[in-house]
């Protein structure tokens, strides 16, 4: 590594969530969600957040989101502002969001003619890629969505250009990846 890489430092992180506090107001009482959160995230890293029902771990992932605005404090993306939803962070739902009605190809398909300036011919393209990139070819590619294993949702946010993906109750992916780490422990 040579000096000025030395000095340059490290990147900077992809998602900061910086001193974030959110509240909600009912009829009789004010419910505090989330009070002083400050983490970061850096490219590549895999973070499960894990606390019991009603700590709040819905409400940041939807600030992080951008589905919701935090009351104080403030959640950084790629050194941007997280102020409104963007095609950069991909919500995962507990429930599949797949299109019942279409095929594996056509589930694919549908989401990148959300992705600007990609005509047609190149969408096929970058579908069967992708969809070859996680072992659906042939007929499996033309599978219905209830055929899909859960575990290849995640995997789907890359077709779309997603930079982070967010799900909710992530403990089968939480378990598979803490799983994973303990049989091949990365070490710094």
């Amino acid at each position: 590594m040579s000096l000025q890489e030395e000095l340059k430092g490290p990147p900077p992180a992809k998602l900061v969530v910086d001193h974030v506090s959110k509240w909600f107001q009912q009829k009789r009482q004010t419910i505090h969600a989330l009070d002083d959160v400050s983490f970061e995230v850096a490219e590549g890293e895999f973070i499960v957040i894990v606390g019991p029902s009603g700590c709040g771990k819905s409400t940041l992932l939807d600030i992080i989101a951008g589905l919701e605005k935090p009351d104080k404090g403030q959640v950084l993306a790629d050194n941007q502002p997280v102020l409104a939803p963007g095609r950069h962070r991909l919500v995962m739902f507990q429930e599949s969001a797949l299109f019942p009605w279409l095929n594996t190809f056509g589930n694919v398909m549908f989401g990148l003619r959300l992705k600007p300036g990609l005509r047609n011919p190149e969408r096929r393209e970058v579908a069967k890629f992708f969809l070859h990139l996680v072992g659906l070819v042939g007929t499996r590619a033309r599978a219905e969505p209830a055929r899909i294993a859960d575990g290849r949702a995640f995997r789907r946010a890359r077709r779309n250009d997603a930079r982070a993906a967010l799900r909710r109750h992530p403990t089968d992916l939480g378990e598979a990846a803490q799983n994973n780490y303990f049989r091949h422990p990365q070490r710094p």
